[in-house]
């Protein structure tokens, strides 16, 4: 954290106004602050996905994230209430409740979330890879079975890793 912070001030002090360095430097630190904008060479939906997840970021995992990391908390209502904002099936055919992003729209939404609470964002993650799985190589009948319901978050997914030699 001390590193990004001096990173962003030293870019600052080389390339921005004195009102943003100071910005930078008082900015709360659980959503970060740059000079740069975000928004450079993005379209204007990647703008209004961006803008969605930092909002969602900002008010549902933000204000919660250290105690759920204190207290070891999954945070599964607010997980489900992303789905609201179609973070379930990113990837997926609107056909099974999807919004058929590319990974690098799904990119600027994961970014965004991660602002908010990192360990929370990557599950979101995890939960599009196996839904964007089932909907790219499942068979038709596991798509409709599982895909509006991993959309809709209604059923959440993950995926076990292992390693040979190591359990």
């Amino acid at each position: 954290l001390l590193y990004t912070i001096k990173f962003e001030v030293m870019f600052c002090l080389r390339n921005c106004s004195r009102s943003s360095v100071l910005k930078a430097i008082n900015a709360p630190r659980h959503i970060s602050a740059s000079c740069v904008d975000a928004n450079t060479g993005l379209t204007t939906d990647e703008i209004e996905y961006r803008e969605a997840a930092l909002n969602f970021a900002r008010t549902e995992l933000a204000p919660h994230m250290q105690t759920w990391d204190s207290t070891e908390e999954f945070p599964i209502a607010t997980i489900k209430k992303s789905a609201e904002l179609g973070f379930g099936g990113l990837y997926v055919s609107p056909d099974y409740g999807g919004l058929e992003l590319s990974r690098h729209e799904g990119s600027i939404i994961f970014e965004a979330l991660s602002q908010g609470c990192v360990s929370t964002a990557a599950y979101i993650t995890i939960h599009n890879m196996v839904n964007a799985m089932i909907n790219t190589f499942g068979s038709e009948a596991q798509k409709e079975k599982f895909c509006p319901v991993l959309s809709s978050m209604d059923m959440l997914a993950s995926y076990c890793l292992t390693e040979p030699g190591s359990g």
